[in-house]
């Protein structure tokens, strides 16, 4: 159980960093937008074009964090399969013609009279 708190704390670490990344991201964008506008005299269009810019990357960056957490979460899911003991079936189904037989859950109750 310890693992799974660490493994979400993680992965909320990982995803308040992605989305704080695109938000840092934007801002940069809109400042050394209007940065530029204002020595260039060409506003608002620096400041539009690398918000936009901004924006992208930032969520370039937050897409690529979400891909890593599944990776990383499929990759553990594995491991933890792979360390389980091999089982049999806990039930094994009975013969077809034994009154106590395991039924599909589409057979009809009244088949038993047949």
């Amino acid at each position: 159980m310890e693992r799974d708190g660490t493994d979400l704390k993680k992965a909320l670490f990982q995803v308040s960093d992605g989305i704080l990344g695109a938000a840092v991201l934007i801002a940069l964008g809109v400042w050394g937008g209007n940065w530029l506008d204002s020595r260039l005299h060409t506003a608002p269009w620096l400041s539009l074009i690398l918000c936009l810019l901004g924006g992208s990357f930032g969520l370039a960056r937050l897409v690529g964090k979400a891909m890593s957490i599944d990776s990383e979460s499929s990759k553990t899911r594995k491991d933890r399969r792979a360390a389980l003991p091999e089982t049999k079936d806990a039930v094994q189904p009975a013969a077809d013609d034994s009154p106590g037989r395991q039924r599909a859950p589409f057979e009809r109750f009244d088949e038993e009279s047949n």
